[in-house]
């Protein structure tokens, strides 16, 4: 099929918007958080802009590898060609950037599992093993076994990336969460916390149990 077919049949002007479409960015996204994305990424692609901006970026975003700043990217509708230079021209410094990020969701689980350990009487980490970058297994509470996944919470934000994440909290697993820039202890962040401040009323289960 001709790339004008597909275009039409999709209905889309060209095939930066078809990406766009099958990567469906834009979930889970509000219009503000959308506006404040195009903003920061304007920004980082200036010529001004230093570390400590892209850092920004990428911590308001948990950014902490280019598949990740990918998709943002694409979501700030910039075009493949201004993706490509940018990721291309600041190559060194996105490197420097990612570590940083990473260094930030290692020190929120070390304070969510140092927390825990204060705990035995209610949770046995003696079993405790990474089985993902924020899964941890080989837990006990009150002698059942479950898995953790760790994440910080800076900006009042939580952003689940990985798919073993969503797959683990399917069964027998607890979402911790931690401010890593505040010293305010740790917090179990349950379903009935997102669903008052999601304000869900509707779950759609589609092929859920197949």
């Amino acid at each position: 099929m001709q790339t004008k077919q597909v275009l039409e049949k999709h209905q889309v002007e060209n095939v930066d918007d078809l990406v766009k479409k099958f990567m469906d960015v834009d979930a889970g996204y509000s219009r503000a958080e959308l506006s404040r994305i195009h903003e920061e990424t304007a920004k980082v692609l200036s010529r001004n802009a230093g570390l400590d901006d892209i850092i920004r970026l990428l911590e308001l975003n948990a950014i902490e590898n280019e598949d990740m700043l990918k998709r943002l990217l694409v979501t700030s509708r910039l075009s493949a060609k201004d993706i490509t230079n940018f990721l291309k021209y600041r190559k060194t410094m996105l490197d420097d950037a990612y570590g940083i990020v990473q260094k930030l969701l290692e020190d929120a689980a070390n304070r969510i599992i140092n927390y825990l350990s204060t705990k035995p009487h209610i949770y046995d980490l003696k079993g405790l093993s990474q089985v993902a970058p924020t899964v941890y297994d080989g837990v006990k509470k009150n002698n059942i076994d479950i898995r953790i996944i760790a994440r910080p919470k800076n900006n009042n934000k939580v952003i689940l990336y990985y798919e073993s994440e969503h797959n683990y909290l399917r069964r027998d697993c607890e979402l911790w969460v931690v401010d890593t820039k505040k010293h305010d202890p740790p917090e179990l962040l349950t379903f009935g916390d997102i669903v008052k401040i999601t304000g869900i009323r509707v779950i759609p289960l589609w092929d859920l149990y197949k």
